[in-house]
C-alpha cells in the first residue's frame, strides 16, 4: 500500500505546474480569490486563504492569510520541500475551494486563483408534499 502512495505522489508531482522560486531557496505563492457572478468576477475581500503542503512523509496547513480589499493573497515559505506539492484553499459560504496545486523547485507559477461560487444567496421555496 505504501508503495503506491509513492507511485501516485510521483505521478501527480511530476503533472503540476511549478511555483516560483526566489534566489534565496524561498517560495512564493500568491493569487487571488474571486466569486462569479452573472455581471462577472467580483474580488472576494478579507476571506481567509490556508496553504497546505502535501508530501509522501505528511501533509497539513503551513500558513494562513486574509486576502486584501482586491481579493490578493501570498506566501512565501522560507525552505520549501522541493518533493512536496503545495494547495492554496479558501471556505466560502461553507465550501472549500483550491488553487491548482503547484511543485516547489521550478520556475514559472502557476495562476493562484481561487474562484467561489455563491450557492445560497437567495430563499429557495420548500413545499412538504407528503410525510
Amino acid at each position: 500500500m505504501l508503495g503506491a502512495a509513492a507511485l501516485l505522489t510521483a505521478v501527480l508531482l511530476t503533472a503540476w505546474p511549478p511555483v516560483g522560486q526566489a534566489q534565496d531557496g524561498s517560495l512564493s505563492l500568491s493569487g487571488r480569490v474571486v466569486r462569479l457572478t452573472i455581471d462577472g468576477e467580483r474580488a472576494v475581500a478579507g476571506e481567509r486563504v490556508v496553504l497546505h503542503r502535501v508530501s509522501a512523509r505528511e501533509a497539513g496547513p503551513v500558513d494562513s492569510v486574509l486576502t486584501d480589499a482586491r481579493g490578493h493573497y501570498a506566501f512565501r515559505v522560507a525552505t520549501p520541500d522541493t518533493l512536496a506539492m503545495f494547495l492554496a484553499s479558501a471556505r466560502y459560504a461553507g465550501i472549500a475551494y483550491f488553487a491548482p496545486p503547484a511543485q516547489a523547485g521550478q520556475d514559472a507559477p502557476p495562476p493562484g486563483e481561487i474562484v467561489v461560487f455563491d450557492t445560497t444567496s437567495r430563499d429557495v421555496p420548500l413545499r412538504v408534499q407528503g410525510r
